[in-house]
């Protein structure tokens, strides 16, 4: 399943394969010249927009899930932890910052990150992923530029766990026609939601023709 969201906005579609060609088609032309928030690092994001924040609780996810053994090297790992817990909150609230503070703060953040993704703490899973993270910092440190961007893609996370739901009351579809219609539902009921329609009367005047699509497109008051 892919999904398309933001606070106003839920486009989801299922499709057979998650590919380049996919996303650029989902994405159309004039979505994949805009900004967007992905947890993907894989090259198939890279090609689609050269402009893409890496979702930083995923990031530091990786963290997370290294499972040290030795006392010694927990230790360390909830040390780095701790060192990008610090950083995500710096990160998260710089955009809320004044336009004539953001630049003292920039500098901070950009050598807060180098520090922490240059060092060699011995403990080879997480120096092998600070070095990972070094490679990505392009991809990571793109809100510096654009203030309004957020950090995370916790909106696409929150707006899947309705699909997540579906998929293990039913077990899935067993159709393309049974894809569609879910993925057409869903991104109705979202979309309504988030714009404070009434989920039953947009439904049922789409269904009988009553009500424009175009309702779903503009913001009411």
């Amino acid at each position: 399943v892919q999904i398309i969201s933001n606070k106003l906005l839920s486009i989801f579609s299922i499709t057979p394969k998650y590919t380049i060609q996919t996303l650029d088609r989902l994405l159309t032309k004039i979505g994949r010249g805009k900004l967007f928030v992905s947890d993907d690092s894989s090259t198939n994001g890279n090609r689609l927009s050269p402009r893409k924040q890496l979702c930083w609780v995923h990031e530091i996810r990786h963290y997370q899930k290294l499972s040290p053994i030795f006392n010694n090297h927990k230790k360390l790992q909830q040390k780095v932890l701790k060192q990008w817990q610090n950083f995500y909150h710096l990160a998260k609230h710089y955009g809320e910052s004044p336009p004539e503070q953001q630049k003292q703060k920039r500098k901070h953040i950009q050598q807060l990150f180098n520090q922490i993704t240059s060092q060699t703490t011995g403990f080879d899973l997480i120096d092998k992923q600070l070095r990972l993270t070094q490679k990505k910092r392009n991809r990571l440190l793109v809100f510096l530029d654009h203030p309004k961007l957020p950090i995370h893609n916790n909106q696409c996370e929150q707006d899947l766990r309705q699909f997540v739901i579906i998929r293990k009351i039913s077990g899935g579809t067993k159709s393309v026609a049974g894809d569609k219609s879910l993925a057409r539902h869903l991104s109705i009921i979202q979309t309504a939601q988030k714009q404070g329609l009434d989920v039953y009367k947009t439904l049922h005047g789409l269904l009988t023709s009553t009500l424009s699509p175009a309702i779903l497109t503009a913001r009411t008051y």
